[in-house]
């Protein structure tokens, strides 16, 4: 057998992979309370998300001792994440104002906002699957999206995502009744349970006759069942996975699914997103197997190395040339009528907190100096600013992205965190006599 030559750093990384993943597996117990078993978990996550070379991620894949450790964490982490989503969930319902924004931030929702992105740019322009807020449709484009979301957990951030930023209905399915506990009353907590309903329900047994588009979380160890299942429902037009990428690190605590043996119960590959950097997972986009009109006869499988690498060479990505791009086109959230009290009328708020520099005022911002920028950059002027807080933020923010300063003059910002993030962006602060 050919002897495989292996650099310090792949000798390296292969023995942090290991140390860690045999620390999980000697402090099984996945409580809260077990600090060691938590540090080896999320030292592994690191490793697993990080960004290494085609070759060094080929050796430590084809390694037996990592493959076989592979196996025995995964199951491991699937426990360990529902009750630490349990316990995320637990603490954010203590909260007398919670939000939206506070799940996002408080459970991973950059990551499955950059997969949904992904997901969504290849269902709108091949899949024919629609915003439900968009006013017209293109020719054959479904209008309202009813998604089911498999294994959404304690927290089915993915799920909120989709109802809140595009308005679909989403219906959520778990089997573990504590974390479907958590979901409903969170759900309900951010007034998006007129969108979003949480069952307490394994996957493999629910009725999705009336679903358009399938989710299926990572963390579903044992997906042959759920492949029998999902292949009976031939109204659902298209089924995502999300799994560990090829020729990254991710399969060591993430399932790395074969197109080719989803392929093997009727379904079609379709598409898979880009692996972004710094993440582990990415999307697998199937559809099913249709039954040819014309000629009474079933369309060829697709294996995993043929339709994709074509369809990648025409994807285009919805990506934004400057940050100023972002502000504005803030999305709009219609209000559940329960939690109004306003049974007749339609109330919707608009998303301004979700503008790049978190407030309505960087539409001030930028409204105000886009139209001197360049005399700004040719002058070398220094902006000067009367303000509390926000405004200054957002002015401070494009003023540097185009190479001017800003001095705030003010003695109203009572909050010191913000006076600290205003001098650290790089402005200067200065107080009214």
């Amino acid at each position: 057998m050919k002897n495989i030559y292996l650099s310090d750093s792949t000798v390296d990384l292969k023995r942090r992979i290991l140390e860690a993943g045999e620390c999980i597996l000697a402090f099984g117990a996945c409580g809260p309370e077990n600090a060691q078993f938590h540090q080896a978990r999320y030292k592994l996550y690191s490793i697993a998300s990080s960004d290494v070379s085609v070759s060094d991620a080929s050796v430590i894949a084809a390694d037996a001792d990592i493959l076989a450790l592979a196996r025995d964490i995964f199951p491991i982490s699937c426990d360990a994440g529902v009750l630490e989503e349990c316990r995320i969930a637990e603490n954010l319902l203590g909260e007398s104002n919670l939000t939206f924004g506070k799940i996002y931030r408080a459970y991973h929702g950059q990551i499955y906002q950059s997969l949904m992105e992904d997901e969504l740019t290849w269902l709108e322009r091949e899949g024919q699957l629609h915003s439900c807020t968009e006013s017209t449709y293109p020719p054959g484009a479904t209008q309202c999206c009813r998604v089911g979301y498999i294994g959404g957990g304690a927290l089915p951030l993915p799920a909120m995502l989709l109802a809140q930023r595009l308005g679909y209905q989403v219906v959520v399915l778990d089997p573990h009744a504590r974390s479907a506990a958590f979901a409903t009353e969170l759900i309900a907590k951010v007034g998006l349970d007129h969108l979003v309903r949480m069952i307490c329900v394994d996957g493999s047994k629910y009725d999705f006759s009336d679903c358009d588009l399938v989710f299926v979380s990572n963390w579903i160890a044992d997906k042959q069942p759920l492949l029998r299942h999902l292949r009976k429902f031939t109204n659902i037009q298209h089924f995502i996975f999300r799994s560990a990428p090829c020729n990254s690190l991710g399969f060591i605590i993430n399932d790395m699914i074969d197109p080719n043996r989803v392929c093997e119960h009727g379904f079609r590959f379709r598409y898979q997103t880009e692996k972004r950097p710094g993440l582990s997972l990415i999307s697998l986009i199937f559809s099913l197997l249709r039954q040819s009109k014309a000629t009474d006869s079933t369309e060829t499988i697709c294996r995993a190395d043929d339709e994709p690498a074509k369809i990648a060479t025409n994807r285009k990505r919805l990506v934004a040339d400057s940050i100023t791009d972002l502000i504005g086109n803030t999305p709009i959230l219609k209000l559940n009528p329960a939690k109004t009290s306003l049974t007749n009328i339609d109330l919707y708020a608009k998303l301004e907190h979700l503008n790049p520099f978190g407030s309505i005022k960087d539409r001030t911002a930028w409204a105000m100096l886009r139209p001197h920028l360049g005399t700004l950059q040719s002058s070398n002027k220094q902006l000067l600013e009367l303000s509390s807080g926000n405004a200054a933020r957002a002015l401070q923010a494009v003023a540097s992205i185009h190479g001017s300063a800003l001095e705030t003059i003010t003695n109203r910002i009572r909050i010191q965190e913000m006076r600290r993030m205003l001098v650290v962006q790089g402005a200067k602060v200065s107080s009214m006599a």
